[in-house]
Order: structure tokens, then C-alpha cells, then sequence
């Protein structure tokens, strides 16, 4: 079994790893997203710079070390856009795939056949928010090259 943990700084990873995670995801709030589009419009619906990394920079430290470890590192961006903000959202993209996260935790199918197009071999994961709520939904995800799907938290086992 995975566990996919949440994290929002470096010094998360060892303690994390040690208590059985292998996968870790976080948000990204740059000051000049803030500045920009402020913390309740973000880009991954992780509103409070709490639950977020702070840079590319950290992100970058972070992903290296989760790596040396052996761990995955995900980054979310699990809204909907309109277009300006896709257009800075491609360009954070393209930054974070460089820090080298393994896959992005995406809901909005725009970002998602964007991935596909300029980021085939990062991982796409469906997010919560992406409104997995029945088999031709996952089929629409699998056919945008979602490797995972995360059910929205509401939906019971049975269902």
C-alpha cells in the first residue's frame, strides 16, 4: 500500500518517511501569485500559505530530498481556471516539472491535456475536485492520460 502524505516543507520529509509515507503532495503559493490573484484565488485550492511551499526554490530542496529517500513528490493544482490565470498557471507548471516532481494533482481537464502536450512524462493524477463521480468519468480521465484517480471524499465504498 501507498500512503500519499501532505507537506509543506522540507523538514517534513524525513518524519514523514519514517511514519510509512512514500508519496508526498503540496501546493505551491508564491508571493507573486498572491500578489497577483491573492490566496483565494489560488492556483491549487490550498488557500492558507500553511499548506503550501513558499518557492520553486523549496520545492526544488524538497523534491531532492524525498527523492534521496526513495519517496514520490506531487504537486497540486487542483482548480479551475479561466484564462488568465491558466496562462500563468502553464508557466508555474513548466517550473515545477523542472524542481523535478514526479506528477501533478490536477481537476481541470484544460491543465490536464496541457500535461499530456508539453509534460508527457510526468504522472497525472485526478484530484478530488476533478468529479470522478462514475465509470465514464474515468474513462474521460484515462483517455487524458490519468494514471490515478482520487474519488471525491463523499462517495462511500460500496458506491
Amino acid at each position: 500500500m501507498k500512503i500519499l502524505a501532505p507537506v509543506n516543507h522540507v523538514s517534513e520529509v524525513e518524519p514523514l518517511e519514517r511514519a510509512g509515507a512514500s508519496e508526498l503532495y503540496c501546493g505551491l503559493m508564491r508571493a507573486e501569485t498572491v500578489k497577483e490573484y491573492t490566496n483565494v484565488f489560488s492556483l491549487n485550492s490550498r488557500h492558507t500559505s500553511e499548506a503550501n511551499i513558499a518557492s520553486h526554490e523549496d520545492l526544488e530542496e524538497l523534491t531532492r530530498k524525498a527523492h534521496s529517500l526513495g519517496m514520490k513528490v506531487f504537486i497540486t493544482y487542483n482548480a479551475l481556471y479561466p484564462d488568465d490565470q491558466f496562462r500563468t498557471l502553464t508557466g508555474e507548471l513548466a517550473d515545477s516539472v523542472a524542481c523535478g516532481v514526479d506528477g501533478v494533482i490536477a481537476a481541470d481537464i484544460s491543465l490536464m491535456k496541457h500535461l499530456r502536450e508539453k509534460h508527457p512524462d510526468v504522472q497525472l493524477i485526478v484530484s478530488t475536485f476533478g468529479g470522478a463521480f462514475n465509470s465514464a468519468a474515468a474513462r474521460l480521465y484515462r483517455s487524458l492520460g490519468a494514471a490515478r484517480i482520487t474519488l471525491p471524499r463523499h462517495i462511500k465504498p460500496e458506491e
